[in-house]
């Protein structure tokens, strides 16, 4: 029987005992049933199966496109399959862009040039385009960026913030919301939806209406 997950984590092992997990830890306190792999594959699973179908079942997947995210294979694969459900049956994504230029992802640019660059090498043609394809279609939707020189106490309270902002579908309690304490150096604003993108010192709204976290001037 199909596992139903509210979200879907697609992150790179390298974040995975850092934001990955400071993001993991915020949904399951709110009590958002959330999927990342090395907490719901049992012995004898087949990955590829298992990730596609966890992501068929998700109401949002969340993608946390780090720097060396488009080296995995896993990751670009789930991120194809993570587009392809938002096309189809208008599954919620959140691309999450993690200490790296936001049009390094979309433009195939820095190492995300370097990672696909690699793999034309040994994958089939089709298969790297889709991917690029992917990569691309990021730029259209509604975005978070974590910038690159961020202070490590901006990731706690980003993903905070995140958590504790209304989800209607997800049905997210705002609990989260009165333990946000903003340091001296970090000012919680309340800001409306502004599109696709972000300012270059904070993150955008992205379509969440609630508390976000910026750096303070």
């Amino acid at each position: 029987m199909a596992n139903h997950n509210e979200v879907f984590l697609s992150f790179r092992g390298g974040t995975r005992y850092q934001f990955t997990d400071h993001l993991y830890g915020a949904l399951r306190r709110n009590g958002i049933d959330t999927f990342r792999d090395n907490d719901r594959l049992n012995t004898g699973d087949k990955l590829d199966s298992v990730l596609m179908e966890a992501i068929e079942n998700c109401k949002m997947a969340i993608a946390v496109l780090c720097e060396d995210y488009a080296s995995s294979t896993w990751c670009l694969d789930e991120l194809v399959k993570i587009i392809e459900c938002h096309e189809k049956h208008g599954t919620q994504v959140l691309p999450i862009i993690y200490r790296v230029k936001p049009s390094d992802v979309w433009e195939h640019k820095g190492s995300y040039h370097t990672a696909l660059a690699k793999h034309e090498t040994r994958q089939k043609s089709e298969t790297v385009n889709a991917w690029r394809l992917a990569l691309s279609k990021v730029e259209k939707l509604t975005w978070l960026h974590c910038t690159e020189d961020a202070p490590i106490l901006f990731e706690t309270r980003m993903t905070k913030c995140l958590v504790a902002s209304p989800l209607p579908f997800l049905n997210v309690p705002s609990t989260e919301a009165a333990m946000v304490a903003a340091p001296p150096t970090v000012a919680v604003t309340s800001i409306a939806a502004v599109g696709n993108g972000i300012s270059p010192n904070g993150f955008s709204d992205a379509g969440l209406h609630g508390a976000a976290v910026s750096e303070k001037k």
